[in-house]
């Protein structure tokens, strides 16, 4: 990492270990990388050689688990690559506005490529990415099933007690969903992002729903 270009958002979130209070603080970051795509060779480390580009990263840092004099430090747990998600070139996209930090989870919304199938036709919906940085395992996409909007605009979780996220899209609706199971499950699948994996959507149950103007 050559250096940090911008930091997009911020998000922290509470979570307990044994009865203890832990928080967690991440943060979408662009970082300017060298190298190459395709690896370095021994000749690409002369500076006219090494490439610089631009990617996004999650990293997340934890508090409360190791102090020095008294006062809680902070380490840095993970670092999650943003690969298919981040820039709406591939299938996936996310909003890094809606960065949601709870339970020991990471939240981001956006949407996922799909096909339609009255037309066949390539299009969007709604989804919500969701990762386990305690075992690194990458992002699972969880898409939100009989919704017209075509992504997610905004998130809100809360943690410790109630495992709620409130999510808004795109054409004015908002959902309110647990993901209680998201919290349970130990290790969540990395899935492809592809709106053909269903399986993830239990990650998320639906608790109530308000409409949107389009709906009205």
């Amino acid at each position: 990492v050559a250096g940090v270009s911008s930091v997009l958002s911020l998000a922290a979130g509470v979570h307990r270990i044994q009865g203890r209070r832990r928080v967690r603080v991440a943060a979408l970051v662009e970082v300017f990388v060298a190298g190459r795509s395709g690896g370095l060779q021994q000749s690409d480390y002369n500076p006219p050689n090494i490439g610089i580009r631009k990617v996004r990263v999650v990293a997340v840092w934890r508090w409360g688990y190791h102090s020095s004099g008294g006062v809680a430090v902070a380490s840095l747990q993970s670092v999650l690559t943003m690969d298919g998600i981040a820039d709406g070139e591939t299938s996936g996209y996310c909003d890094p506005k809606t960065l949601q930090v709870a339970d020991g989870l990471l939240f981001l919304g956006g949407s996922i490529g799909r096909q339609s199938l009255d037309t066949n036709e390539a299009t969007s919906g709604a989804a919500v990415y969701i990762a386990k940085p305690a075992v690194r395992d990458g992002w699972t996409c969880v898409p939100i099933p009989d919704i017209a909007a075509k992504r997610v605009s905004a998130l809100a979780a809360t943690d410790d007690t109630s495992p709620h996220l409130a999510v808004g899209f795109s054409d004015g609706s908002v959902s309110v969903m647990t993901y209680e199971l998201a919290a349970r499950t130990n290790r969540l699948n990395r899935q492809q992002v592809t709106a053909k994996n269903t399986s993830s959507v239990l990650l998320l149950q639906p608790l109530g729903r308000i409409m949107g103007e389009a709906e009205v």
